[in-house]
Order: C-alpha cells, then structure tokens, then sequence
C-alpha cells in the first residue's frame, strides 16, 4: 500500500534541496563572473505563486514594489 503523506513529504523534501542546491550553484556561477564572494544567500519560495506573474519577469499586470527593490540588487534566477 503507498502512504500517500510520506510520499508527499519525500517529494517536498527533495524538491527543497534541488532548488537550494540550484541557488548556490547560481551563487558561486556569479561569484565567478563578478569576482565578488561577499553577501547572503536569501531564497525566497511562495508556493502558490507564478513566476511569470511576478514583474521582475516581465508580467506588468501587478505591481511589487518590495520584491522588485530586492530583484533589483539581486542575482534573480
């Protein structure tokens, strides 16, 4: 019988560190190119949120003035 919640559980658990593990891979690929090590690493994940409604990708539909201020001084992947 498949427990569903472990499942689940699992899949939330590995999917958390492959995006944690594609963000310090994006870090050190700018740290790189700009020569610059220095700063924190601050992963923000909203679940039920689309990326392409967001306007620091383009979408133009809603404003976000604080993610486009961090956006805007940030490595954004």
């Amino acid at each position: 019988m498949v427990h569903w919640e472990e499942m689940r559980r699992g899949i939330g658990i590995v999917a958390a560190i492959a995006v944690l593990a594609t963000g310090l891979l994006a870090w050190r690929m700018h740290a790189r190119k700009t020569g610059r090590v220095d700063g924190p690493i601050v992963l923000i994940s909203i679940d039920t949120l689309r990326a392409d409604h967001l306007p620091v990708y383009g979408y133009t539909g809603v404003r976000t003035p604080a993610i486009d201020a961090l956006a805007a001084t940030s490595t954004v992947f």
